[in-house]
């Protein structure tokens, strides 16, 4: 029995990433055999729209395998079919369901965290203020609501565009590049966060994590500096940090009900001084937590190169007079102080949907079936009586569902009309 699984980007090095997984799955397992690899069109040496791998998931049953199917998105993807996987550039997404519902077919659905999700997790996890409001109200305002600083941090809630980038920016700044966004669309400011040294992109499925990889280090712990090194650049990471991001990303999942997403998880040096002994003195700390509890507990309590990710679209967006539950306690404490680390701190930076997010370098056949499965457990479908359900028969809400903001759309939405 095969799993199918299709991945819709224009960018080279994502379908490279996942030929990458089926080569090292190949590596570790004798009875991997890989189908095909890219086609190349032998007169202008140009890639195909298409080519298939596979691979064998793990399974008790050795005739099982992952199928993949790449797709340059030259055109409408017209062969996926209810029970594939898809992997799919957002901006591709809202094209395919705009040329979908032209020609009268469903749209593909998948889940995605709420647009203001991160403005709705306790302070414990962001320690620092987020708001989430529609581009009108930013327009409106004469300064920062309080708390958010001089030049905070801004993006667009619900995906990516070129012309607003993820940045700093005082409020006139803000104000002029929000110039030509429709009012509806929301954007996210929050505060800048000092100190952060590692960041950590960690898989969530079923409302836990299922796998974690480092994402990139910042060098220099100056408030300005953007001097950050990503694994793909062969950034090098404390191991010891991976039990406590894994935790942590369960817990601010399972508190907000979160069910399917890619969250990133920094490390903030509470010294506000690089010491790298403060990290490795960690390794210690997660071996006596790891001494305390069997690896098969369950936690306490209970994100990617240069490629855009998105979010989804809240139906009920707050307004900036609104008390989010990110107030700050008079007396915060740890989340799970059994896993804390002295002089280190976990931060939630941002939640992302899995169905979108960076193919990172996971190397065994354990840790890319978990991706592989995440990616095919975001994707949902709507029954007859209007429920939608993902793959595992789970009821999902309609606003933990994809849906474009307005300002992607107008960028997107047009792509196949000549189609």
């Amino acid at each position: 029995m095969s799993a199918d699984l299709t991945v819709i980007s224009p960018l080279s090095w994502v379908q490279e990433a996942f030929r990458d997984y089926f080569d090292k799955a190949h590596m570790t397992d004798s009875s991997q055999s890989r189908m095909a690899s890219a086609r190349v069109n032998s007169k202008n040496n140009e890639p195909k729209p298409t080519a298939t791998s596979a691979i064998r998931p793990q399974s008790g049953n050795p005739t099982d395998y992952w199928k993949a199917t790449y797709d340059y998105g030259f055109e409408p993807a017209r062969g996926v079919e209810d029970g594939t996987a898809v992997w799919i550039a957002p901006d591709l997404l809202i094209a395919n369901n705009a040329w979908r519902e032209r020609k009268g077919l469903p749209p593909l659905l998948f889940e995605t965290p709420a647009a203001d999700w991160l403005e709705t997790l306790p302070w414990e996890f962001t320690r620092r203020k987020v708001l989430t409001a529609p581009v009108s109200q930013i327009r409106s305002w004469n300064k920062f609501p309080d708390g958010l600083g001089e030049r905070p941090w801004s993006q667009l809630s619900g995906g990516r565009v070129p012309e607003f980038r993820a940045a700093r920016r005082n409020l006139r700044e803000l104000q002029d590049a929000l110039r030509r966004a429709p009012d509806d669309s929301l954007i996210t400011v929050n505060t800048h966060i000092d100190g952060i040294g590692e960041e950590w992109c960690v898989i969530v499925g079923g409302g836990k994590a299922v796998e974690s990889c480092g994402y990139c280090v910042h060098r220099s712990l100056d408030e300005d500096s953007h001097d950050v090194l990503t694994v793909f650049d062969g950034a090098r990471f404390h191991e010891s940090l991976r039990m406590v991001a894994e935790s942590f990303a369960t817990q601010a999942a399972q508190a907000s009900h979160l069910d399917n997403a890619s969250i990133i998880v920094g490390f903030r040096n509470t010294s506000g001084v690089a010491k790298n002994a403060e990290l490795a003195n960690a390794e210690s700390v997660n071996a006596e937590s790891s001494n305390a509890e069997s690896p098969d507990t369950e936690p306490a309590n209970v994100t990617p190169g240069n490629m855009e990710r998105t979010n989804g679209k809240s139906e009920n967006p707050k307004s900036a007079n609104t008390k989010p539950a990110n107030v700050k306690p008079a007396n915060p404490e740890p989340v799970n102080p059994r896993l804390s680390i002295p002089g280190i701190e976990p931060i939630i930076i941002e939640a992302d949907p899995t169905w979108c997010t960076t193919p990172y370098p996971y190397e065994t056949t354990e840790e890319i079936n978990a991706f592989l499965k995440a990616i095919s457990d975001s994707r949902i479908y709507e029954s007859d009586d209007g429920i939608f359900k993902n793959r595992n028969g789970q009821s999902i809400r309609k606003t933990d569902i994809f849906a474009p903001d307005p300002w992607m759309a107008r960028h997107a939405a047009h792509r196949y009309d000549r189609f």
